[in-house]
């Protein structure tokens, strides 16, 4: 009796799943692509305001010790911007770094690429930076950077003569706070 019994069970409970399956995928398939993309959207933006509140593990590097680090092109390098549409853009490129007047700003030398297109549709931007760990699996050390382009035209064109590259995606580092 008792095998009869959790052979009816499990049939219930499998007609019950194929029906919430069902309807659920039929929901999907009736959703529109903004619908969903709205739907994923919220959930990201949520995650976003509520991560990074509190710092983890990690020092803070000094913009001059940030400066000669990027500088010496050895380590990990990322810059997140976001997508017209409001979706997360993030690419891996080697920027540069200049200390002037205390304050940290970096050079981005940015071919005709999405991130570029963001940048140029105002979007801000976000960087990391953490130089090759010397012990350790990991990186540690390093930053997370938020930036504002440099709008100045004299800062600008004196920053560039300085700078490395011939780009003028230039931007200060308004925050700077460690990986973690």
């Amino acid at each position: 009796m008792k095998k009869w019994f959790v052979l009816f069970v499990a049939l219930c409970l499998a007609l019950s799943c194929t029906a919430v399956l069902a309807e659920t995928a039929e929901e999907i398939a009736e959703a529109s692509m903004d619908d969903i993309i709205a739907q994923g959207q919220e959930a990201v933006l949520d995650g976003i305001t509520s991560a990074s509140v509190v710092d983890y593990f990690g020092t803070v590097m000094t913009p001059e010790e940030l400066e000669a680090s990027i500088n010496s092109a050895n380590g990990f390098y990322a810059v997140a911007s976001v997508n017209e549409d409001g979706t997360p853009n993030i690419g891996f490129y080697i920027f540069s770094a200049a200390v002037k007047d205390g304050k940290l700003y970096l050079q981005l030398g940015l071919a005709e690429n999405q991130t570029r297109k963001n940048i140029e549709n105002g979007s801000a931007i976000v960087v990391m930076y953490a130089p090759v760990p010397a012990e350790g699996p990991y990186p540690t050390v390093g930053a997370r950077m938020i930036c504002e382009k440099v709008a100045d035209e004299a800062l600008l064109a004196e920053l560039m003569e300085t700078m490395p590259q011939k780009s003028d995606l230039i931007f200060e580092v308004t925050l700077i706070r460690p990986l973690g």
